[in-house]
């Protein structure tokens, strides 16, 4: 069995270390059971000068939220899917 858990060096997930002016969305898709988690890795993705798209952020009141992440999926240039064990 493989686990996995989110840390505060995520240096070694990172291909290249020149994030500066990286702009490329990376929409979190997950189950809300991993919402904890996937705040988490929001964070770290954030920290680290990356530009992650995850619903609770890039909603905005009254939107209509299937048409909106239909859309950033598409204009999406990675669709990470979040699984964390229990």
């Amino acid at each position: 069995m493989i686990e996995s858990k989110i840390d505060k060096t995520p240096e070694s997930l990172l291909v290249s270390t020149n994030f500066a002016t990286w702009d490329n969305v990376i929409f979190l898709a997950h189950a809300t059971e991993d919402k904890g988690k996937v705040r988490e890795l929001y964070q770290i993705l954030k920290e680290n000068n990356l530009n992650p798209w995850l619903d609770e952020v890039n909603l905005n009141p009254g939107e209509k939220w299937e048409d909106s992440i239909k859309e950033a999926i598409k204009k999406s240039q990675i669709f990470l899917r979040c699984f964390f064990c229990k």
